[in-house]
């Protein structure tokens, strides 16, 4: 039998490997180039996640709007390469992307440590998927960075809030609209009454998703709800 170190240096003689962002020739998931554009995100609004050239608690941009979120911790930005490594991660089940995302979220986890520790949560939610999209996809996203988080954090992974109804992709959707979408499709399946929780998801753009959750959570009785995104999208 060929061994799979042999069996895997002659695919990469005749499939070289390509970088995960540009899809050059490379050795490496990401090419020098590539990793270069993607840095954790240092200074954001603490209100929406959004980058901001120092740590603010709120931007002008947040004035007006309601989010039922305490805080928004976001990783990184959601654009080239690491949008593309997502795409295939999420959409193609590519386990070469889906390292790469482990390999960046928990370098980030290490950067964010001492803001993440300092919201003590007592665990954590991913986000969940309605089940007709869990049967396309095959897995949960935000549930397999959410396990990472809980690992890190040293925190349940909690199911407390459960999808039940199947909303379109809004993509295009204004903040508004997304928020008149999403109402009503989530419940909670758990009691999370006094305590503070860490929602995870994977892409945050509008955080209407986020925002009904953590009205559901809050509604529930819970002390706080904060947010903790891989990518953060900026419109």
């Amino acid at each position: 039998m060929v061994g799979k170190g042999i069996l895997s240096f002659c695919l990469g003689r005749v499939i070289p490997s390509r970088c995960q962002g540009c899809r050059s020739p490379s050795v490496a998931s990401l090419c020098d180039r590539c990793l270069e554009k993607v840095k954790v995100m240092e200074g954001t609004c603490a209100r929406c996640g959004l980058p901001y050239p120092q740590n603010v608690p709120i931007c002008g941009a947040c004035v007006g709007k309601r989010f039922y979120l305490d805080s928004v911790v976001s990783l990184y930005l959601y654009r080239s390469p690491l949008k593309e490594v997502i795409h295939r991660w999420k959409y193609h089940r590519s386990h070469r992307s889906w390292v790469l995302v482990r390999d960046l979220f928990l370098s980030a986890l290490e950067a964010k440590g001492e803001v993440l520790k300092a919201l003590s949560a007592h665990g954590v939610v991913p986000v969940p998927l309605h089940w007709r999209r869990r049967w396309v996809r095959e897995f949960n996203q935000s549930k397999m960075i959410g396990a990472l988080a809980g690992d890190f954090l040293s925190l349940p992974v909690m199911e407390a809030v459960k999808r039940v109804r199947h909303t379109p992709p809004q993509r295009a959707s204004s903040f508004r609209r997304r928020q008149e979408n999403i109402r009503g499709a989530f419940v909670l399946t758990e009691n999370v009454k006094g305590k503070s929780i860490l929602v995870v998801d994977d892409v945050a753009t509008t955080l209407a998703t986020a925002s009904e959750i953590g009205r559901v959570l809050m509604k529930g009785g819970a002390l706080e709800v904060h947010l903790l995104v891989l990518a953060r999208a900026v419109r």
